[in-house]
């Protein structure tokens, strides 16, 4: 693995993280930035530097950088030519076909040939990537609670070969002491106050910063599913204030003001409308409302069942606004499988909003086919399979999946 190394470079033979109590080292492995080759175990042979020497003996890199200035050249005058013509069918094959080429050689230019890209370099020590290699370790083990963490590294060599060690010294991590929520909304402090169980933030754990990515989103998703249809995380802020004596830190939550409005409000679904758009404007005037459980319905046939909709729509008119339940909608529809799409928006109107459910009907039949070998404990053979897949309208509430299956076994 060390043949043809150049003198004063080495490659890193093995890393090493000395110094935790507390944190599993594991974790801090994948921080490492240059990490040894995979190795044959009790020899210094990696296969994977010996595929990528192999494929360098064949590679020539000015041949590729020059053919890749060419390909692109080409492909400009190409572009300039299709900004005169931009409907040239060979002119718009041309260019696909260059464009393609020349990703290819930009690849290639960067990793090598296929031979290459199949094996991996040898890792050689570089000083500047094991200093920010001992930067992640400590900005890792800060965000979770160990502020007064230090890491330093050291390196020895021996034929080629680079040991890297990593010490750390984690101290004593820092402990949440207490979390001050602060809004001027009584409504949202009544629900974080209700909620504060289900809360990531614990009084005496270690603070991590992780816990307040997380809060933050739980809360987000708290108040969208109570009516705060404008709410989002943006408007949460932490303040985080450190004891040093104490080993401790304060948590300040803080909720700010929209800048569209005196307060965060609660929207409330005033109402829903369902629609199922034409597969093209030959249908447009093949329009078809009903009602139903408060939902407005429009298919463009009289092909559609309104109650088989509206039992997978989880919205009610009067209720506040739910982002969980506008998602579960949304994937009930989906799991139908008659749509194209299904989209869910809003329109508001003050503190008012109105759903509107959009879809596209998924083309009636649909043919798929596999071709494959099955094997047996007898001789293996060739199958075929054919399925035809007839979504029913007509007969939706009794069944609208039915699936002719025609198989061929060799």
């Amino acid at each position: 693995m060390t043949k043809n190394i150049p003198e004063g470079e080495y490659v890193i033979f093995q890393n090493d993280i000395t110094g935790l109590d507390q944190v599993n080292q594991g974790d801090l492995y994948p921080l490492l930035i240059q990490e040894p080759n995979t190795r044959i175990p009790l020899t210094n042979i990696s296969l994977g530097v010996n595929i990528y020497r192999f494929g360098k003996n064949f590679y020539d890199s000015a041949k590729v950088a020059g053919k890749l200035e060419l390909k692109k050249e080409e492909l400009d005058s190409i572009r300039r030519a299709r900004g005169e013509n931009p409907d040239n069918r060979k002119l718009i094959k041309k260019q696909d076909k260059l464009e393609s080429r020349v990703e290819s050689l930009e690849k290639k230019a960067e990793f090598g040939n296929l031979v290459m890209r199949t094996g991996n370099p040898a890792t050689v020590l570089d000083s500047a990537d094991t200093k920010v290699s001992a930067t992640e370790i400590r900005n890792y083990l800060y965000n979770r609670g160990y502020m007064d963490v230090s890491t330093n590294f050291k390196v020895e060599t021996k034929k080629k070969k680079a040991f890297v060690t990593y010490e750390v010294e984690e101290n004593e991590p820092y402990l949440i002491d207490s979390i001050y929520v602060r809004s001027d909304n009584e409504e949202i402090l009544s629900l974080l106050n209700s909620s504060k169980s289900e809360s990531l933030l614990k009084l005496h754990e270690n603070y991590n910063q992780n816990n307040i990515v997380a809060e933050r989103n739980r809360i987000e998703d708290l108040l969208k599913n109570n009516g705060f249809f404008m709410f989002s995380k943006s408007f949460i802020e932490y303040n985080v204030f450190q004891d040093t004596s104490k080993k401790s830190v304060v948590i300040e939550e803080l909720i700010r003001k929209p800048t569209f409005a005196e307060k965060h409000e609660v929207y409330t679904i005033d109402s829903i409308y369902f629609r199922v758009n034409p597969p093209s404007n030959d249908f447009i005037d093949q329009k078809i409302s009903r009602s139903y459980r408060d939902i407005d319905f429009s298919f463009y046939k009289d092909r559609y069942s309104e109650k088989i909709f509206s039992s997978r729509v989880f919205l009610d008119s009067g209720n506040v606004y739910n982002r969980s339940e506008v998602l579960e909608s949304q994937r009930q529809l989906n799991n139908l499988d008659l749509f194209r799409f299904v989209n869910i928006s809003f329109d508001t109107v003050g503190t008012s909003l109105t759903a509107k459910i959009q879809t596209q009907p998924n083309q009636k039949y649909q043919l798929t086919n596999q071709l494959g070998l099955s094997i047996t404990e007898q001789l293996p053979g060739p199958f075929f399979s054919a399925s035809l897949r007839n979504r029913n309208f007509l007969e939706l509430e009794k069944s609208w999946n039915s699936i002719l299956e025609l198989d061929w076994k060799g």
